[in-house]
């Protein structure tokens, strides 16, 4: 990739531009350091799901969006586990097959590591952007308030 470009497989760019960019906010704002969760959404889950483990200490709880995950990351479950971090797993039920049973060995692991984790699959969604207007045009979107209240516990 470019320069000043990356993908979010390239996992150590990824990780250093996330630090950076929380450590920006938290000197131009007033963060709670209590209180940060790190999104990802398809490919970002991914990332976010290694960010999340291997740096727990920076995030209070983590959201993947049609993720994949890899058992690479399981080196750094007892991270998570120390510092209590929470992970909210959302997929569409039509997702494919490969990425269902990713989530589901993440699912497994974070229960075996003594990790909170919620597992939510939406009914009839193929994309993951889906997952997203499915929350909206139900008028559901207030499953993200009760994730945010989930993660203050």
């Amino acid at each position: 990739m470019g320069k000043s470009s990356f993908g979010w497989s390239e996992r150590e760019d990824a990780e250093k531009r996330i630090i950076e960019t929380i450590d920006y906010m938290q000197n131009k704002y007033r963060v709670d350091n209590n209180r940060i969760t790190l999104l990802g959404f398809s490919q970002g889950s991914t990332t976010a799901y290694f960010l999340g483990l291997k740096n727990a200490d920076l995030f209070k709880g983590v959201i993947v969006i049609a993720g994949f995950y890899d058992s690479t990351f399981n080196q750094y479950l007892n991270v998570a586990k120390e510092k209590g971090t929470k992970f909210v797993i959302m997929l569409g039920e039509e997702e494919p097959v490969h990425r269902i049973e990713a989530n589901i060995i993440a699912l497994e692991q974070f229960i075996k590591a003594s990790i909170s984790a919620s597992f939510q699959v939406y009914a009839g969604y193929a994309k993951q952007y889906q997952v997203i207007l499915n929350l909206k045009s139900n008028g559901q979107l207030n499953g993200w308030k009760k994730i945010n209240s989930a993660l203050k516990n």
